[in-house]
């Protein structure tokens, strides 16, 4: 495995939580994200 930089973490992390939202919103599945899980990542890119 490569190593990777703070900037293509963000990215990776925003990527996955896109999937995980048209996943629960396909299935009618609530969800929340709460602790900064991703704020900190979309707010600060």
């Amino acid at each position: 495995m490569r190593p990777i930089d703070i900037h293509e973490c963000h990215r990776l992390l925003l990527d996955m939580a896109a999937i995980l939202d048209r996943v629960c919103r396909e299935n009618a599945i609530p969800y929340y994200m709460l602790g900064g899980t991703m704020l900190g990542a979309v707010r600060h890119g």
